[in-house]
């Protein structure tokens, strides 16, 4: 089959955009919306393999011009998106955002951002939207394809009909890994090209499959066949994004209703009534015509908006995020793409113009990334506010060893029962990962009162006996059941409990939660603890400290004029204040089941706000994230507490 010009697959291009803007832009009301990748995939497959038929009917098909068309067709929008991230994050971010997008570019501009995205999945990464370049992932994979593709279906094609069964190999093996994956390792089902690939084979196979058209009424009209496959491509495609979700397990199975839903609408061909009328109508071409660098505009712009907010964007915001999106996109079209793909002067010198500034904008990305995200745009004196204090914490907090994952439970804490003193008083540190933030202060604590430190923390799971969380079911109970076991064993004399408990309280066990701490509290009791102390909830802010205080300190920032003490004075609108309503409840909670309670909130804040930075820090923030301890946070918490975590 060969494929010429259609204007509703630039329509369907349209929709597979519109989709992801709105679900980048508003994720509680277009739910599914991500699903639009998936919809380019199938469009990419269909429209490459088509171009790929087309020169082997012919017999003049070139890699050397077929990858020179991809080169003018990617590569000039994505330097300039590129370079505007590159120069925009000059004047805003950290150094350690800096070099995360540093990375990023470089990542991106050598597509295979997919894998350093998969490499990132981590408890502490920092969180998507604070990743300009995270939608670039898709375009990753798109290129790995079209380096495999075209190779074998240039072989198969001397064989009567070896791309087509090549093609459905393909298929079936990455289909099968795509389900067989998203069961055990949903990030790697998600950002790999081999569980992805068949999302792509499906337009391949409608593209290179001989189909025999059904007899028509009249010439130019669709068969009832084709009018049905539109409608129910349709019905498919509107389902996946209004309720298809990120809690589900995608893409898995369910990524089977998207892509069939576009591989329907492309088969249905363009005479189709719901093709020809609405797919194929003015405004969703123009927005298919303009997709690829509106796809590549939008999520800097909205991911800009919040980091330099610091909190999410209202609607209104956001809405004007989008029109700005649009309007770059026009212009990147009309006076960047165009030029370049379509006229026909000099297109050799265009092709290696746009290769080498890729190749200097990569170069740029690495560059940014080995110099720690230039720390000197910032002013001397606050330089020390913007070091790296993630990895430090995390070693501190004993990741991996005594801080674990519900899914890594098979070291069972061994090597946690002594931290600090062994042959003195046991204080067991239990809970998540705010419990594991107050390790390196009370290490030091340990030192100087010589009692020994035990730590049981795992990520996600609340330090409660026979509490299931939703995220991790079953998981959380192994590991009460191993913390319970060694408890009894250990017969410590204390116990601190902390978790992020506003997490939990909004959490469908919400209504558990009071009377899970009243049974906790009662068998450590049982089981010899004396003395057992909760540890209320930590300020959770809008954003990290450190992004905050880029506020004033930012290149960008400084023409704000902002007073930095009218900042860490006065910041309570940038916390989840909300989130303290549960120090209440959990105060009553624990006091009345016979244990001590310490708030946070008492030490860190004040009516107005709390503080960003650890008082004689040297600069140091108090939180690394949104809501965990730097090692200085930590050792001033643990310092400021120390009678109530330690006394009798």
């Amino acid at each position: 089959m060969s494929v010429a010009y259609r204007s509703d697959i630039d329509g369907l291009r349209g929709v597979a955009v519109l989709s992801v803007i709105g679900f980048h832009a508003f994720p509680n009301y277009v739910l599914g919306g991500f699903v639009g990748v998936d919809i380019f995939f199938v469009i990419s497959g269909f429209l490459i393999s088509g171009v790929i038929l087309n020169g082997q009917e012919k017999g003049n098909f070139s890699f050397a011009d077929f990858y020179a068309r991809r080169i003018r067709r990617i590569f000039p929008a994505l330097v300039i998106v590129l370079a505007a991230c590159t120069i925009f994050g000059w004047y805003i971010l950290t150094p350690a955002e800096y070099a995360l997008l540093g990375k990023s570019i470089a990542a991106s501009a050598a597509f295979v951002y997919n894998f350093v995205l998969l490499q990132e999945q981590g408890y502490f990464d920092l969180a998507s939207e604070f990743k300009p370049l995270l939608h670039l992932w898709s375009l990753g994979v798109e290129e790995q394809f079209y380096i495999v593709w075209p190779i074998l279906m240039f072989f198969a094609w001397r064989k009567k009909g070896g791309s087509l069964t090549v093609a459905k190999i393909i298929f079936l093996l990455s289909f099968g890994l795509n389900v067989a994956l998203t069961t055990t390792n949903q990030p790697a089902a998600f950002f790999l090209p081999v569980t992805r690939f068949w999302e792509l084979m499906l337009g391949c196979i409608l593209a290179i499959t001989p189909l025999e058209r059904f007899a028509r009424s009249r010439a130019n009209e669709a068969n009832a066949v084709e009018e049905a496959a539109s409608w129910i491509g349709l019905a498919l495609l509107i389902f996946s994004v209004l309720f298809i979700s990120k809690a589900m397990a995608f893409p898995g199975w369910w990524s089977l209703m998207p892509t069939f839903g576009a591989t329907l609408l492309i088969f249905a061909g363009g005479n189709a009534w719901l093709n020809r009328r609405i797919l194929g109508s003015p405004v969703l071409v123009y927005i298919g015509l303009v997709s690829y660098p509106l796809y590549l505009w939008h999520w800097p712009i909205l991911v800009f908006t919040h980091l330099f907010r610091v909190k999410d964007s209202t609607a209104l915001m956001k809405a004007i995020c989008i029109v700005l999106a649009f309007i770059l996109a026009d212009i990147t079209y009309r006076f960047v793409e165009k030029p370049i793909r379509f006229r026909l002067t000099a297109r050799s010198s265009k092709t290696v113009f746009t290769s080498a500034a890729l190749a200097v904008i990569a170069i740029i990305g690495l560059t940014l990334n080995a110099s720690d995200g230039l720390p000197s745009r910032f002013p001397v004196e606050t330089q020390n506010m913007f070091r790296d204090y993630s990895t430090a914490a995390q070693s501190a907090f004993r990741a991996t060893g005594c801080f674990l994952t519900p899914d890594n439970l098979g070291s069972r804490f061994n090597g946690c029962d002594e931290h600090g003193k062994s042959g003195g008083k046991k204080i067991v540190v239990w809970g998540d990962s705010h419990a594991a933030h107050l390790i390196p202060g009370l290490h030091q604590l340990a030192n100087s009162h010589g009692f020994n430190l035990i730590q049981y923390t795992v990520s996600s799971c609340p330090p409660l006996f026979s509490f299931e969380t939703t995220v991790h079911q079953k998981k959380c109970s192994d590991a009460y059941e191993i913390v319970a076991e060694k408890i009894a064993l250990l017969r410590p004399d204390s116990v601190i409990m902390a978790g992020s408990w506003f997490t939990y309280y909004i959490s469908p066990e919400a209504g558990r939660i009071d009377e899970s701490i009243r049974l906790t509290v009662e068998r450590l009791k049982s089981m010899g603890v004396q003395r057992i102390v909760g540890v209320g909830q930590f300020p959770h802010w809008t954003a990290p400290p450190q992004r905050i205080l880029s506020r004033i300190y930012s290149p960008f920032s400084r023409l704000l004029n902002l007073e930095p003490k009218e900042l860490q004075d006065n910041n309570k609108s940038l916390i989840v204040w909300g989130a303290f309503d549960v120090d209440r409840r959990l105060e009553d909670v624990f006091l009345k089941a016979g244990a001590t309670f310490i708030s946070p909130k008492s030490t860190l804040c004040n009516e107005n706000g709390c503080r960003l930075l650890v008082p004689g820090g040297d600069g140091a923030p108090m939180e690394f994230d949104a809501n965990h301890l730097t090692v200085a946070g930590s050792i001033y918490f643990s310092r400021a507490n120390e009678r109530a975590l330690l006394s009798d």
